[in-house]
């Protein structure tokens, strides 16, 4: 009697209150896959976070640096490629000072990330974004002067060439030109990835640490000897 009473009022009440409705089941229908990919659309953030790291790193701020790089380790491919011909004690000062080169190259990279991550850091770029662009750039050619030209390149000329190119080094040490035509788009870039940063919470900057770790840092860096 009971179960008679509850079914007639139940099944009454489903189509008494057009649960067959067209409207009604778009509306259910789009209610249950919001709550299916609600975590699909949480897991965006990552891809966010690789989406502005990829432009800045595609807006130029990193060609001078790979420009550099290449160069660096194509004179130490070209004296392998020879060591035999060589002294112990050549190889030894050569690997020396490309070490000490490729270390002061790499700070570029590490100051970098941790002025991202640095949220006193952030606030004083973003008062004035393209002095700080100027600044890194300007700071990268004072490597390439001080460590490549005057102590790297020369000590290969000394080891590989002949007397001339050793002189040669000296008359070529002169800071290289920034690159004017890259400063807009890395400050624009680097105002982007900034503004992102801040809208996060700590645990979403654990995240970008990782990230700038395994896209920023970890293939930017020098090849180590043995590797070339």
């Amino acid at each position: 009697m009971i179960s008679d009473n509850l079914c007639s009022y139940g099944c009454g009440s489903i189509f008494n209150h057009n649960w067959f409705n067209p409207m009604f089941r778009f509306t259910l229908s789009l209610f249950s896959l919001l709550l299916l990919f609600s975590p699909t659309l949480r897991a965006q953030t990552p891809e966010q976070s690789e989406k502005m790291l990829y432009n800045l790193m595609s807006s130029g701020i990193l060609k001078t640096y790979k420009d550099y790089r290449s160069e660096t380790e194509k004179y130490v491919a070209l004296f392998k490629a020879r060591q035999s011909e060589y002294r112990v004690e050549d190889m030894i000062e050569l690997k020396s000072t490309y070490e000490r080169t490729a270390e002061a190259f790499e700070d570029y990279i590490y100051e970098i990330r941790n002025d991202l991550l640095d949220k006193k850091k952030r606030k004083v770029i973003k008062k004035d974004p393209e002095t700080y662009v100027t600044t890194r750039l300007t700071e990268l050619n004072q490597v390439y002067l001080e460590y490549y030209q005057t102590r790297f390149r020369p000590a290969y000329a000394a080891i590989c060439e002949d007397p001339g190119a050793v002189a040669q080094m000296g008359r070529r040490s002169i800071p290289p030109e920034i690159p004017i035509a890259l400063i807009a788009p890395i400050t624009k870039a680097t105002m982007d990835i900034i503004t992102y940063i801040d809208g996060k919470n700590t645990r979403d900057l654990e995240s970008l640490k990782k990230l700038l770790d395994e896209e920023w840092v970890k293939p930017n860096r020098f090849r180590a000897w043995d590797e070339i």
